[in-house]
């Protein structure tokens, strides 16, 4: 773990292997690892040696949907296409939107 401390702060220390160990060890210790929320050295390791952050999770054998922090939602959940005005039901005032699962997104409450 040290070995992954220290190369976060130095980013031309990075190889595969230890992106996907820093990704594991994050995992266990509970932190965060939406693209938004892991250090940018991190970040860009991993879009480096894996192509994006996505593949990168997913090398490690993690599913990407479970670090997502706004869920994503098809069309068909949405409702779209079906004469469905997009509002869940009970939903209120509150609509629900499509995301692009390709791009990071906020959540504001």
């Amino acid at each position: 773990m040290k070995r992954a401390q220290e190369a976060l702060e130095v980013a031309r220390e990075w190889t595969a292997d230890l992106v996907v160990a820093e990704i594991l060890d994050r995992r266990r210790h509970g932190t965060p690892l939406a693209f938004s929320r892991v250090p940018e050295p991190l970040r860009r390791a991993g879009i480096t040696y894996f192509g994006s952050w996505r593949e990168a999770i997913e090398v490690a054998g993690l599913r990407y949907a479970d670090i997502r922090l706004v869920a994503a939602y098809s069309d068909e959940e949405l409702g779209r296409g079906s004469g469905h005005n997009g509002r869940a039901s009970g939903a209120g005032k509150r609509q629900l939107h499509h995301v692009d699962s390709a791009k990071p997104v906020r959540q504001f409450s």
